[in-house]
């Protein structure tokens, strides 16, 4: 799991991103002008939106972050959950949608990478500018007085009563729910899938 932090000050216009040539327009001109609003910022509190629900990996490691940001920047860094859509597309496209003045971030992780093959959203990944901070493995787990202790057992009865056992992760589309599935296709399992809103109510 990654957060990413996107949209840092720059001349390009608002939320849809202009080309990169408008970027590079102006040679040395840009380049002052640049530096003119990186002093300058930030002048105002910054927002991080992200798009799983609170208490999992990508919303603990951006609360983090943002709270040892706060004490170097002269603003306050507030952190909002914006969850729903396809692998999370719902936060993506709230925050892309904001303007392009580096005072909204976007915090996400690598299940949003599959958003816009799913049709999440219209954005390919490159729109974003990514500060990877971090990777989890992903996990399986059940209840201690399960019967089952291995996953050669879980997956064997997956297989026996398809669609019975129940399998929580952390949003339709993830890379949770991506891993569900590689695991079903190899064993011949089948799980009764349950989104949440992020690993941490899962």
């Amino acid at each position: 799991m990654y957060a990413q932090l996107t949209q840092g000050p720059r001349l390009t216009g608002g939320g849809n991103r202009e080309s990169v040539d408008t970027c590079y327009c102006g040679g040395s001109a840009l380049i002052g002008a640049t530096a003119a609003i990186a002093q300058d910022y930030p002048s105002r509190d910054i927002t991080t939106v992200v798009v799983w629900g609170a208490g999992g990996g990508t919303d603990t490691i951006n609360r983090m972050i943002m709270t040892e940001m706060e004490k170097h920047l002269p603003v306050s860094i507030s952190v909002v959950n914006k969850t729903g859509g396809v692998a999370g597309s719902t936060g993506m496209t709230y925050a892309f949608n904001q303007p392009n003045d580096g005072y909204t971030l976007a915090g996400i992780s690598e299940s949003n990478v599959t958003a816009a093959v799913q049709g999440g959203w219209k954005q390919r990944f490159s729109v974003w500018h990514p500060f990877i901070v971090g990777g989890s493995p992903d996990l399986i787990s059940v209840p201690q007085a399960s019967p089952y202790k291995t996953l050669k057992d879980l997956a064997k009865a997956a297989k026996a009563t398809p669609g019975a056992l129940p399998a929580a992760a952390g949003g339709s589309g993830s890379i949770h729910h991506l891993n569900l599935l590689a695991l079903e296709k190899g064993s011949g399992a089948a799980f009764k899938f349950i989104p949440y809103k992020g690993s941490g109510p899962s």
